[in-house]
């Protein structure tokens, strides 16, 4: 698998909820900062009973939303978080969201006896300064500050409403205005926030990849090998490297043109690149020598490989290749492997090129 066949948007949707997770440890300081704070504002207006109960049903709710937050950290640390099932951690905190969205946004709601629009008046002042800090923080999740924003509104909203004299009406004017601008703004936030993930994915992929031919490159490859190495040594799965060179590609590139010569290299890279498994990986080591990594592989499955790949290159490009193999029971430093397979390539040439050698 080279880094030109990685799917974007599911590497984009990785990177984002994976720094959704990671500040909602901030979020949370925050919000148990912001409850605290507004409980002490609404305390003049209503009974303290009230205030406790509002806080405690705040907490409680967000119990479970914490517990999820835990346990994807757990997962994350065991590597078990990947692109294909990492929207499934995002809707459960979507999920656990709505009671203690719905319990904070209350606010709005309680009894303030005598002093109802002066405590309207602050509920409107803590829910949207915790929006304005949720925008920042969260805009990574556009769902789940879209959740907040419509749950908080939708209360401050109703009780406008429902206490119905003129000066909730004039109130309504500024949340309304407010409603559509912060809408406005939530969605210019999160597609900013999701270009410029796209943004370094691209510079990185620029940075791991063979210009002509779409390969991974050297830097990428040992990236590659800092994660199957551990993976291979658990699960005690062997794995292959091979060194690659195309016979005769001065004489070839001499003949026919170095136009002709990239034309090549990139065709056999599409025709190998065809044969493996997106676990293996394929690499433009420099020149006409490529480095091609089986996965979870056995010699006699590499050899037989490699036989089908010469007959189609032969087939479709008219030329031969050599090859050299190592397998990982050889060693475990990879960098030594490689050297082997060098060592076994080397050994093809002078044994008539055009075969395949085991070191």
């Amino acid at each position: 698998m080279t880094p030109s066949e990685i799917d974007d948007k599911a590497r984009i949707e990785y990177e984002r909820i994976n720094a959704f997770f990671k500040q909602s440890r901030i979020g949370y300081a925050g919000m148990l900062t912001s409850i605290i704070f507004s409980g002490f504002l609404i305390r003049p207006y209503t009974d303290s009973s009230v205030v406790i109960y509002w806080m405690l049903a705040i907490v409680l709710t967000y119990i479970p939303r914490l517990a999820v937050s835990v346990a994807y950290t757990k997962k994350k640390r065991k590597g078990a978080i990947t692109p294909e099932n990492i929207e499934s951690w995002e809707k459960r905190v979507q999920l656990h969201s709505v009671l203690p969205f719905l319990a904070y946004s209350s606010i709005a709601l309680l009894p303030y006896n005598d002093y109802v629009f002066t405590g309207v008046m602050i509920a409107a002042f803590s829910l949207i300064s915790m929006l304005t800090g949720g925008i920042l923080l969260y805009r990574s999740s556009l769902k789940i500050i879209r959740l907040y924003f419509y749950v908080s509104f939708a209360c401050l909203i109703g009780r406008c409403l429902y206490e119905g004299s003129y000066q909730y009406y004039l109130l309504l004017v500024p949340l309304l205005i407010m409603l559509v601008l912060i809408h406005q703004l939530l969605k210019t936030q999160f597609s900013d926030y999701v270009e410029n993930i796209a943004r370094r994915i691209q510079y990185e992929r620029a940075s791991q990849a063979d210009p002509l031919t779409g390969l991974a490159n050297r830097r990428y490859m040992d990236a590659f090998m800092e994660k199957l190495l551990p993976i291979s040594k658990r699960s005690n799965q062997e794995f292959q490297v091979s060194m690659i060179d195309i016979d005769h590609f001065k004489k070839y590139n001499d003949t026919h043109g170095h136009i002709k010569g990239d034309e090549l290299l990139i065709n056999l890279s599409h025709l190998i690149k065809r044969r493996i498994r997106s676990g293996d990986l394929f690499v433009r080591y420099g020149g006409e020598e490529f480095t091609l990594i089986l996965a979870g592989c056995d010699q006699d499955s590499a050899k037989e490989l490699f036989e089908e790949i010469m007959v189609d290159i032969k087939e479709e490009l008219g030329v031969s290749i050599s090859v050299g193999l190592s397998s990982s029971h050889r060693s475990n430093d990879f960098y030594q492997l490689l050297e082997l397979a060098d060592d076994a390539l080397y050994s093809s040439k002078q044994n008539g090129r055009d075969c395949i050698t085991f070191a």
